[in-house]
């Protein structure tokens, strides 16, 4: 049986403009005050400092975004997927920020001698961990 296309949070999209915004916002702040204080990681790999080749965080969003649009034109709820998507995009642009302007991603959270992240790689982990919930949940 079919489910029925629900619209209750499309038309809208209030709390996941806000968590996008509010992750963008907080993160760049938190990385402009780490930076002016000098204690900050440059993150010149991937998600949590991970080493990793040039083209792999490119190729890996080229197969986010087509994967992304390949599940919502299967779904029939978009709106379950608002608030991972805003977690996961925030996050993505706050990095891809640092990356243009400095050519690393600042970190600021040291997880003992493990790595640095900040807050929009924990943004990207946790939308990510949501989307997929969802997914296997519907």
């Amino acid at each position: 049986m079919m489910k029925p296309f629900h619209m209750t949070n499309l038309h809208r999209p209030g709390k996941s403009v806000l968590i996008f915004a509010g992750v963008l916002f907080f993160d760049q702040l938190f990385k402009a005050y780490f930076r002016s204080i000098g204690t900050y990681y440059e993150n010149y790999g991937a998600l949590f400092g991970y080493p990793v080749p040039a083209p792999i965080p490119s190729i890996a969003f080229i197969l986010l975004v087509i994967s992304v649009t390949f599940l919502i034109s299967k779904s029939r709820r978009i709106d379950i997927f608002l608030i991972p998507f805003a977690l996961i995009f925030s996050g993505i642009l706050s990095n891809s920020i640092d990356r243009v302007k400095e050519g690393y991603v600042i970190d600021y959270i040291l997880a003992g001698n493990l790595f640095a992240f900040n807050l929009a790689d924990l943004a990207i982990a946790c939308g990510s961990a949501i989307f997929i919930w969802r997914i296997i949940e519907e």
